[in-house]
C-alpha cells in the first residue's frame, strides 16, 4: 500500500472544512443582524422618548427636567432620590400619560439596571436632542 490519503479521506477532510467555514460565515452575519435589528430598537425608542418629551413641553410648558447638560435617563421602575442619586434623569413625570414605559436599551432589558442607555439634552435653541450610548453598528442620535 502506497502512503498517502485516499480520495475518500480527502473529499471527507474537504467537507469538514467546508462546513465549518459555513458555519464561521452564518455566525458573522448573525451578529451582524442582531446588531441592526438592536440599533432599530434604539432608534424607535430614542423618537418615542423624544416626541412623549415634546408633548410634555407643549402641555406643560417644561421639558420634564431636560436641561442643556447632556444626562442618561433613568428608567421609570427606580425612583427619583435613587435616579438622581446615580446622576441619572428622572422622566417619571411622563408615564403614563405620554408613554406607557421609559424606553430602555435593549442590551439592559431584564437586568436590574437603572440606566436606560439613552441620553437627552436641551440644544443652544430649546430643540431637544436625545443620543443612544450603546449603539452597535453606528451612532444614533436625533434632534427635535
Amino acid at each position: 500500500m502506497k502512503p498517502g490519503f485516499t480520495l475518500l479521506e480527502f473529499l471527507l477532510a474537504a467537507i469538514i472544512i467546508a462546513f465549518l467555514l459555513i458555519t464561521v460565515v452564518l455566525q458573522r452575519n448573525l451578529v451582524n443582524t442582531l446588531q441592526i435589528a438592536r440599533d432599530s430598537e434604539r432608534r424607535t425608542e430614542i423618537q418615542e422618548l423624544s416626541h412623549a418629551i415634546y408633548q410634555y413641553s407643549i402641555e406643560e410648558g417644561g421639558y420634564a427636567g431636560v436641561t442643556s447638560q447632556p444626562t442618561e435617563v433613568c428608567v421609570d421602575h427606580v425612583d427619583q432620590d435613587q435616579c438622581e442619586a446615580q446622576g441619572l434623569l428622572f422622566l417619571g413625570d411622563l408615564v403614563p400619560q405620554y408613554l406607557s414605559a421609559i424606553p430602555q436599551d435593549p442590551l439592559f432589558k431584564g437586568k436590574e439596571e437603572s440606566r436606560s442607555g439613552y441620553e437627552v439634552y436641551l440644544t443652544n435653541t430649546n430643540r431637544i436632542s436625545m443620543r443612544a450610548l450603546e449603539s452597535e453598528q453606528s451612532e444614533i442620535e436625533l434632534i427635535r
